[in-house]
């Protein structure tokens, strides 16, 4: 599935389905015949209520457009934790020009 996230964020229900519906419209644009989706969801913190909101709301989507459509998910990939470079220095992995700036500062 493929999907631009601006979709999901906007309204997660509805990105969802989307999603779904774009991947069947790839396969069928090209003569071919719908079998089976495979996912590969990435979302951010699911400790903060609107992530794990937006997280919820995109799988119900797949869900119901996956159903509508006869179109049953036989494997995916869940990857949570993914974070905008400004949440990087909250919550994980720095920049790597920040570590590069603090070993130039520690030869100093």
């Amino acid at each position: 599935m493929d999907v631009t996230p601006r979709y999901c964020e906007a309204d997660p229900y509805q990105g969802g389905m989307q999603a779904v519906a774009e991947a069947w419209r790839n396969i069928t644009a090209v003569g071919g015949r719908p079998l089976a989706i495979t996912d590969n969801l990435n979302f951010g913190n699911p400790e903060r209520p609107e992530i794990m909101g937006q997280f919820v709301g995109c799988l119900k989507g797949i869900a119901e457009a996956c159903r509508a459509l006869d179109f049953p998910v036989v494997s995916g990939n869940v990857s949570l934790y993914n974070e905008t470079p400004i949440s990087w220095r909250r919550i994980g992995p720095r920049h790597p020009a920040d570590a590069f700036d603090r070993r130039r500062r520690a030869a100093r």
